[in-house]
């Protein structure tokens, strides 16, 4: 629905140099006549030459990728752009004494055999027809190629079919003909704009929409009276045809790097697949190198001797090595085994599961709350690094577990016990070597930081382990815990007799329940508390739960900085309107500066928050790569100045040249605007639709400062996607968190 608006544009847009070619035709008086001779032979020359060009490098680009659909669009370029040369020679009193009829017809002809080979391109092509077209392109392009020499050499001696008195109008034959070439361009506009709906590039509706400036130009070379405005007009089609093609390709390599990756969005399905696992097939060659810091060189050579390019052995290191960052980040957090076995299975990725028995591990550090109040961020920080780099290994390596999420000063594990049984130490060895953990560090020792003592519980069932998912039930008891203010109890039963160690009851004060403490004897648990409810798979109260913040507090703790929430404005809200001056440029802009624009994002940044800072770098590239798009984006600051001086227009001005911000950067002095939107936090996002109807607010990426994944901007660029090319997205949404706006005195909103 949201595309109809723009496609009834550039259908009217279209129709436009038609409508002008029968208001000509129609009107003789009004179809003036300007016979000059530099000015056809310069436009003819140059458009046919850019034309060449790009032919040439498209025609490369379908050779190194072996794809038939690209190799016969540069046919069509190619015989376009050749007759089209020979064409300027018919310029009179430039290069020829006289006007010859073969160069003056040759334009048409030219573009009713590129017809042909645009129509041909526009079929979704088989394997077995694809490879035939590929095994005789030489001959075919050959032929194209002698077709146009002998056109001249037959033009210049004068052959009789083609040295016939020159006539004001097109001949009757090119005029019968013109209609299949027509069909032809308007049947391939067709199916390219059915490429873009589908993969929404704009490289293949730019070749739509030069098929139908080509089809228009065909008609206008038919009917147009010649030196008259008809006969100029498709002179002029032609070179706005073939400069919207070279523009898309051009944005394209800037965007890909590539010259191959640039006709990407052109390519068959199979040469697709096939460029898929060819690509896989050499990061797989190159990820044992760069994983041991090997020397790469050898590899890259074989790449190149394997046939590919200089920029693609470029773009395949880079990804390589991005490849093994990642890899690096995330190994220690799964577990080796885990890890290598992915690495030689990649189908244990696929979506799937099966039900197996886990246990899950549940831990957190008793007395954070008061050790974090007492101490800098700084401080909490190392000290967590410290338990980490310790606890981490243990329960990946040494046990097995896979780390399923980290908390703050909590860790969620879970092991799969399928081939060990559950009830017994080994269900318990892990809690005890976490609570080892701190021991082994010798934190108490520390001058920066103190002993910090966890508290540990484990819980075994069976579960679905879904795979690329959660194991929903346990996070749905993990959530039940969190909200009755309390660390989870176990989940064994207390008269196992497999479970080491006794159960010993007491009463607590005040209340008629029990509280069981089990002190197993198992391996590594000496000192361990690990508590939990009488019957299994139920939750436990634990006395020494921590305090959580007040009901209806918004600010809570991200491993030592103070983070606010957005506060999730309801989605289906128009954007306000709002008139600021940018910090650049000291221009005002307003919401309707956008309106051209499908999709308009709107973010509420600073200078100083340590949130935006590490998302800087992102934000900048993010409005790079989508500073030709349909995407509007627009930053906006609301700090008060006078608080933090760096959130000052000056500061602003000068981040956004340090970051390369190239959206508009507004300052919002009133602060009026930030509430209108409800922004609550810097970074702040507020994606709206064609219809300015929001659509996504959250955060940008699960990256924060403190807990090291690196930053890469995967839900707000995905909702961006989907906005773009008119999917759905999904309602669930995470919030952004960072520092609070920074409202002057007495005019905090309702909201903060």
């Amino acid at each position: 629905m949201q595309d109809r608006p723009r496609v009834w544009l550039l259908g009217v847009l279209l129709a436009l140099p038609l409508a002008g070619l029968v208001l000509l035709l129609a009107v003789p008086s009004i179809d003036v006549e300007w016979e000059h001779h530099p000015s056809h032979f310069l436009l003819v020359l140059v458009v046919a030459l850019v034309n060449v060009a790009l032919a040439l490098v498209a025609n490369e680009a379908a050779r190194r990728r072996a794809d038939a659909r690209l190799f016969l669009v540069s046919l069509a370029l190619i015989a376009s752009s050749g007759f089209l040369a020979l064409h300027a020679l018919a310029t009179p009193e430039v290069l020829l004494d006289h006007p010859n009829s073969g160069f003056v017809i040759a334009t048409p002809i030219g573009l009713l055999l590129a017809s042909a080979f645009a129509a041909a391109s526009a079929v979704e092509l088989g394997r077995d027809r694809a490879s035939a077209i590929l095994r005789r392109r030489t001959l075919v392009r050959g032929a194209l190629v002698f077709l146009l020499i002998a056109w001249a050499i037959a033009s210049l001696a004068g052959v009789d079919f083609l040295d016939r008195p020159l006539e004001e109008e097109a001949p009757l034959a090119f005029r019968l003909l013109a209609p299949v070439g027509i069909a032809l361009y308007t049947f391939a506009a067709w199916r390219y704009l059915g490429i873009y709906r589908t993969r929404r590039r704009t490289l293949p509706l730019s070749v739509a929409v030069a098929f139908v400036l080509l089809a228009e130009a065909l008609t206008a070379a038919a009917f147009a009276r010649s030196w008259h405005a008809s006969w100029w007009e498709w002179h002029v089609l032609m070179a706005v045809a073939f400069s919207i093609v070279t523009v898309s390709v051009r944005n394209e390599y800037r965007r890909e790097g590539s010259v191959t990756a640039a006709f990407g969005s052109l390519y068959l399905e199979q040469t697709l697949e096939r460029i898929d696992r060819r690509s896989s097939e050499a990061i797989a060659q190159l990820m044992p190198s760069v994983r041991s810091q090997e020397p790469i060189a050898p590899v890259l050579e074989q790449l190149r001797r394997d046939g590919f390019g200089s920029d693609e052995v470029v773009l395949l290191e880079c990804v390589a090595r991005e490849m093994a960052k990642v890899d690096e980040l995330f190994r220690p957090y799964v577990g080796p085994a885990l890890a290598d076995r992915l690495q030689r299975e990649p189908s244990l990725a696929e979506l799937g599961g099966h039900e197996a028995e886990v246990t899950a591990l549940f831990a957190d550090l008793a007395g954070f709350t008061r050790f974090s109040d007492g101490r800098s961020p700084m401080a909490v920080v190392q000290m967590l690094n410290a338990y980490w780099a310790t606890a981490v290994p243990i329960v990946t390596e040494r046990e097995g577990g896979l780390i399923e999420r980290f908390a703050g000063d909590a860790i969620l594990v879970v092991f799969n016990r399928a081939r060990r049984p559950t009830r017994s130490s080994a269900s318990w060895r892990p809690g005890g070597a976490v609570d080892a953990a701190g021991r082994d560090r010798d934190l108490g020792r520390s001058p920066r930081v103190a002993s910090v003592p966890d508290r540990c519980q484990l819980r075994t069932r069976r579960a679905r382990q879904r795979r690329r998912g959660r194991a929903s039930e346990l996070h749905r008891d993990r959530r039940h815990h969190e909200r009755r203010g309390a660390a989870p109890g176990g989940g064994t039963s207390g008269r196992d007799p497999d479970r080491p160690g006794h159960v010993r009851r007491r009463p607590r004060r005040g209340r008629g329940r029990a509280v069981r403490r089990a002190r197993p004897q198992g391996e590594g648990l000496a000192g361990a508390d690990v508590r939990g409810p009488r019957r299994p798979n139920r939750v436990g109260l634990d006395p020494g739960a921590r305090r959580r913040p007040p009901c209806g507090s918004s600010r809570f703790r991200d491993n030592g900085l103070m983070a606010v929430p957005s506060t999730m404005l309801e989605l289906g809200t128009k954007a306000p309107d709002f008139e600021l001056p940018d910090v650049t440029t000291g221009e005002l802009v307003s919401l309707s500066d956008f309106e051209a624009k499908r999709a308009l994002l709107v973010m509420f940044i600073c200078r100083h928050c340590p949130y935006v800072a590490h998302v800087r770098e992102e934000l900048g590239r993010l409005g790079r790569d989508f500073a030709d798009s349909e995407l509007g984006i627009v930053a906006i600051s609301a700090n008060d100045p006078d608080a933090y001086p760096e959130d000052a227009p000056d500061g602003l001005a000068e981040e956004a040249r340090e970051a390369g911000y190239v959206f508009p950067y507004l300052f919002d002095e009133t602060q009026e605007v930030a509430k209108t939107y409800t922004a609550a936090c810097t970074p702040d996002f507020f994606l709206f639709d064609t219809d300015r109807a929001l659509v996504y607010r959250g955060q940008l990426d699960a990256s924060r400062p403190s807990n090291g994944l690196p930053v890469t901007g995967t839900d707000l660029r995905a909702a961006i996607d989907a906005v773009l090319s008119g999917a759905p997205i999904a309602d669930d949404q995470r919030a952004s968190i960072g520092c609070s706006i920074k409202w002057r005195a007495g005019n905090e909103p309702a909201y903060a």
